[in-house]
């Protein structure tokens, strides 16, 4: 913590790197500063700050520590001492102008401890939220009694029960922000603010409507949440708190914060976030070593497993041997469509079960091999497998399984996901397609863009958003069939490849949904799209592999057989440096793809992997399949040679399924989660 003080203007700056977390020590040195600036008849404006970004708030390794306590009192007295700090901060702003510069992140603690400050002033990129319920607990430092009385509980509520995080701008929007500036002039400006502002008491919104924590949208969330008593309690500590004084509504937050902080569930939510797993101990130790010898029969069941997944890729092959011949590609690309006979048949097979019966190793299989031999094929049955079956399969009533998951499964109806809007690429759930209850029916309005199947498919997998002050968890997910009244599909998009995959976008004028329909509960349509989208990524790395393997067997090949400078170009060392290279590239995308599926069928995390490899894969694909175009030199561009379609048909992964931006931004939240550290794999 840093004090400089010049004319009449004090700045507390927090340093504690990468994040500024607001642990104890740095709490402790926050209060000596705001005590030092409290008695200095000379400093009329204060500036909170943080050297590089505000805070991601309190410690959770300290947090931690208290739910070990299990002793709530005890709890309960270190919370008093650190909101006596908060206080401290608002106290102060009763005789002096204190303004938060915010830059960055203000979450947790950090937005507790600027809401305490007379202005936030905050730059264009920062962001702002109560993460706490992620975590199993409650805002523990006045989240929950001055976010509402900021800016009301109706909008406080959504905030505080979605854990997520808003823009400066939709901050300053709901009053929790007083000014947005731009990213590189946030010191200016505050410099110029504290010069006009004036020493104002915080304004309290008056709280008269109870019906918010009755509505459906407010059930719904509590319902879907991981941690259903934490959401609880938050709303219970908005509810009550808003009817007391401020003081007394602290003290209400801080008892519910220390009951529910020593509970398994919240435990088990922090050690998530820290990544404990729990140790045995001594006695548990002694029983394990007690236990008789078992025969391990793993191995036997990952040797059959193994066996099991040969057998499908060597039928996958001989399949695409027989009907993905050059003449039958050839004409569904001309003809801008993959052929319905080849759909019916791949069902037949039973390749269509695969997902549902050996996992994500199977599918990963499946798309490797189809993707060999026509990327557009590969990403119809992405589509209709991975993005629409999948969902129902996992989220599904058996009702919608035995209509929908068993039909597509056969091939009797093809399967749609529609997320994407006009307005809505990356941002994927800014969505302005609306859901509305109406007379025991969801009538839905929207438009959806860049859908692949729209235009073929019997069912679309949509998603809408039915309360959008709840943002993400105001998403539903809907089951709508294309031949509904309502439902308008438009031309074919002209695409630069994957000619035979069409892509199309949906018009959703007055859809009238049952309620039957509703995929999930309201308000579980962004879990469903994630997870859905998740699986994806590892299969479409899985069909990067094949078509990466597929350009280096062309390539070598046609440097087997083609002469330069009376040698064959496979003599050639440039030649056989491109074939090193390649062949590097592939091993490490077949390692990473299948170690990865293999931890999803395990039942683990693995959301990182998913995004690494789409990322990597997706990349490294393009670059094989470029390297054995230059091998073919001039003819690799001409369309006679397939590398030539492949080229074009592989720009794309690096575009759907979340953009390669977007994966690398997920991969930084795992970084900066993890404070920059690389926990080993094994």
């Amino acid at each position: 913590m840093e004090l400089i003080k010049k004319d009449n203007l004090a700045i507390i700056q927090i340093v504690n790197p990468p994040r500024n977390v607001l642990a104890s020590n740095v709490l402790f040195k926050l209060k000596e500063c705001l005590e030092d600036v409290r008695q200095d008849g000379n400093i009329h404006n204060v500036v909170l700050t943080g050297k590089g970004l505000f805070s991601t708030g309190a410690s959770v390794e300290e947090i931690y520590k208290l739910a070990q306590m299990g002793d709530p009192a005890k709890v309960q007295a270190l919370l008093t001492q650190a909101n006596d700090i908060v206080n401290m901060i608002e106290n102060l702003a009763k005789g002096k102008l204190v303004v938060a510069a915010i830059e960055r992140f203000c979450l947790g603690g950090g937005n507790e401890i600027a809401m305490a400050c007379n202005y936030r002033i905050a730059t264009e990129s920062a962001m702002f939220g109560q993460p706490e319920i992620k975590l199993g607990i409650i805002p523990g430092m006045g989240g929950t009694q001055r976010l509402p009385r900021l800016v009301g509980a109706d909008k406080a509520l959504p905030l505080l029960l979605a854990g997520g995080m808003i823009t400066a701008a939709e901050a300053k929007e709901l009053g929790l922000v007083t000014e947005v500036v731009p990213d590189d002039q946030l010191a200016k400006c505050v410099k110029e603010f504290v010069k006009t502002a004036c020493v104002k008491t915080i304004a309290c919104k008056q709280f008269s409507d109870e019906t918010i924590f009755e509505s459906d949208s407010i059930k719904g969330v509590i319902e879907n949440s991981k941690f259903p008593d934490a959401c609880r309690m938050i709303v219970q500590a908005v509810r009550d708190g808003m009817k007391m004084e401020l003081n007394d509504a602290l003290a209400l937050e801080q008892n519910l914060f220390a009951k529910l902080v020593i509970t398994d569930k919240a435990r088990g939510g922090l050690e998530a976030f820290l990544g404990i797993k729990k140790a045995d101990s001594a006695s548990s130790l002694q029983k394990e070593a007690q236990k008789p010898e078992v025969k391990d029969e793993d191995s036997n069941n990952e040797d059959d497993i193994a066996e099991m997944i040969q057998m499908i890729r060597e039928s996958i092959q001989k399949f695409a041997a027989r009907h993905l011949t050059d003449a039958n590609i050839e004409k569904m690309e001309e003809e801008k469509r993959v052929s319905p006979e080849i759909i019916k048949e791949m069902a037949q097979s039973g390749f269509f079960e695969i997902p549902f019966t050996l996992g994500k190793t199977g599918y990963c299989v499946l798309l490797e091999e189809i993707s060999r031999k026509h990327g557009s094929l590969a990403t119809v049955v992405g589509a209709h497998l991975g993005l629409s079956c999948v969902p129902i399969h996992l989220f599904g009533t058996e009702d919608q399984k035995a209509k929908y998951l068993k039909a597509g499964m056969e091939g009797k109806m093809l399967g749609a996901f529609a997320l994407t809007e006009p307005n809505a690429g990356s941002d994927a759930f800014s969505l302005s397609t609306t859901a509305e209850k109406k007379n025991g029916k969801w009538v839905l309005n929207g438009n959806k863009q860049f859908i692949t199947n729209g235009n073929i498919a019997d069912f679309i997998i949509v998603f809408a958003q039915t309360n959008k002050d709840l943002k993400n968890d105001g998403i539903a997910a809907f089951i709508v069939e294309r031949n509904w009244k309502g439902v308008s599909v438009g031309e074919p998009e002209k695409k630069m490849g994957l000619h035979a995959s069409q892509t199309v976008s949906i018009t959703l004028e007055d859809v009238e949904v049952l309620n039957e329909n509703l995929l999930g509960k309201v308000g579980q349509g962004y879990k469903i799209a994630m997870i859905t989208l998740n699986g994806g990524r590892l299969s479409l790395a899985a069909g990067c592999l094949g078509t990466a393997k597929e350009a280096f067997e062309l390539a070598f090949n046609y440097a087997s057989q083609r002469q330069q400078f009376k040698k064959l170009l496979l003599e050639q060392q440039i030649i056989q440096q491109y074939f090193a290279e390649m062949r590097a590239k592939i091993h490490m995308m077949e390692v990473g793809i299948y170690a990865a599926a293999k931890k999803a069928d395990q039942g683990k995390d693995f959301r990182m992997e998913a995004a690494v490899l789409k990322l990597m894969c997706s990349e490294m694909a393009e670059e094989v399949i470029d390297t054995a175009l230059q091998i073919f030199g001039g003819y690799g561009y001409i369309r006679e040679y397939k590398v030539e379609r492949m080229l074009r048909d592989a720009r794309i992964n690096r575009i759907f399924e979340g953009t390669n931006e977007i994966q690398k931004l997920d991969i930084f939240k795992n970084i900066f989660k993890d404070g920059g550290k690389i926990n080993p794999l094994i």
